[in-house]
């Protein structure tokens, strides 16, 4: 089943840090491909919010709002994302 992509939530999410964006990005979009393939009905925001608070918090740098600019929102957590 192939589902056409949604700009609106390649282009809103923002998980990784601006430096490293274009290596991460695949391993988001096939993030995002698999969340919605689970569940097609997912609006932009679901996805944003189900990405943000199934990341894994990484390294030493402190999280501001569950976010900080080296790390963005942690390391993708692709069991967690798949439970909801």
């Amino acid at each position: 089943m192939t589902y056409p992509v949604n700009e609106g939530i390649v282009k809103k999410i923002k998980t990784t840090p601006k430096e490293k964006i274009s290596f991460y990005l695949s391993g988001q979009l096939l993030t995002i491909a698999l969340l919605l393939e689970k569940n097609p009905a997912l609006t932009r925001v679901e996805v944003e919010n189900i990405l943000k608070n199934s990341s894994d918090k990484i390294g030493n740098l402190p999280y501001e709002d569950g976010r900080n600019d080296y790390y963005g929102y942690g390391k993708i957590n692709l069991s967690k994302i798949m439970s909801y």
